[in-house]
């Protein structure tokens, strides 16, 4: 376990309360919890702004990646490419990425 809390002391951000390692079957999995628009960089805000607006929330997936605000102000421009084109529609695609992480063995 020593070996794991050395690969955290890399995110400050996370090591306080917001990261908590639970042991399921053996496996160590990360939780890290969302950020909220208040916590997250000034950078971020307006992301938070328009999700809060289509979805009515900000998604936690996003709400995660703003604890790295580049990340997370990279990410949304390629996934919004991807949702937007392509021969599948949304809901498939959003499928595909669900049975994807189940299939990983991810419980989000």
């Amino acid at each position: 376990m020593a070996g794991l809390s050395n690969r955290v002391n890399y995110l400050p951000a996370l090591r306080k309360k917001s990261l908590k390692i639970q042991f399921k079957g053996g496996y160590v999995m990360a939780v890290i919890n969302p950020l909220s628009k208040e916590d997250a960089a000034a950078s971020v805000h307006g992301l938070y702004d328009a999700f809060a607006q289509k979805f009515g929330h900000m998604p936690n997936i996003f709400a995660v990646m703003a604890y790295r605000p580049e990340v997370l102000s990279s990410f949304v421009p390629f996934f919004q490419s991807l949702m937007a084109g392509g021969t599948l529609g949304n809901r498939d695609k959003e499928l595909a990425y669900l049975a994807t992480s189940m299939l990983n063995g991810c419980e989000y």
